[in-house]
């Protein structure tokens, strides 16, 4: 029997009947879901990251990933146990205790690095986020405006007027010891 959640979000994907399938042969494969008939207790490791995890002033949990576990859980029917972590090195203490099988699972939002992929299992990501800085639209000519103002307040025009001083400078040595020579095609002198 489906809950509610599940019969509003049918289209999503993620609570699709293929999806739970799979997800409950996934969890048998690695070993966190007992077998058939048996019943075991989950160990689910969490740290506070909002808004996937938030600890609430009553000892309660909420978030994303709680809501999810949640719904994952009422339709696996399977008894678990939340590890709470300290802030400090939380993230840390997570991967080590995953990796030494004292927690089965941690709900928080996790990178895949290389190295971690090398050392545990990743489900798919129910979410990607990205970083994107916004900033205002111009015209052409405030586009210019702004790369000559930034060009002048550079060292780049002190290292240009240096440079062009420079070729001036040694230009003119060079007029003046060559000036009287004749030696040009066509009687050009200088």
């Amino acid at each position: 029997m489906q809950s509610a959640v599940f019969q509003d979000c049918a289209d999503w994907s993620i609570f699709g009947n293929m999806n739970r399938l799979l997800l409950h042969l996934f969890l048998l494969v690695l070993g966190v879901a007992p077998a058939v008939g048996q019943k075991d207790t989950l160990i689910v490791g969490v740290y506070e990251s909002p808004p996937f995890v938030i600890y609430n002033d009553d000892g309660t949990l909420d978030g994303v990933s709680i809501w999810l576990w949640e719904e994952i859980q009422e339709d696996l029917n399977l008894p678990y146990k939340i590890r709470r972590y300290p802030e400090a090195h939380s993230l840390k203490l997570i991967l080590e205790d995953l990796e030494a099988g004292r927690i089965d699972m941690s709900i928080n939002p996790l990178t895949v690095t290389g190295d971690r992929y090398q050392r545990m299992d990743f489900t798919n990501p129910f979410f990607i986020g990205n970083l994107t800085v916004a900033t205002n639209t111009s015209s052409r000519l405030r586009y210019v405006q702004n790369f000559f103002r930034d060009f002048v307040r550079s060292r780049v025009l002190w290292l240009v007027l240096i440079l062009g001083g420079m070729i001036i400078f040694f230009g003119g040595l060079v007029w003046l010891v060559e000036r009287k020579n004749h030696h040009f095609e066509r009687n050009l002198q200088g």
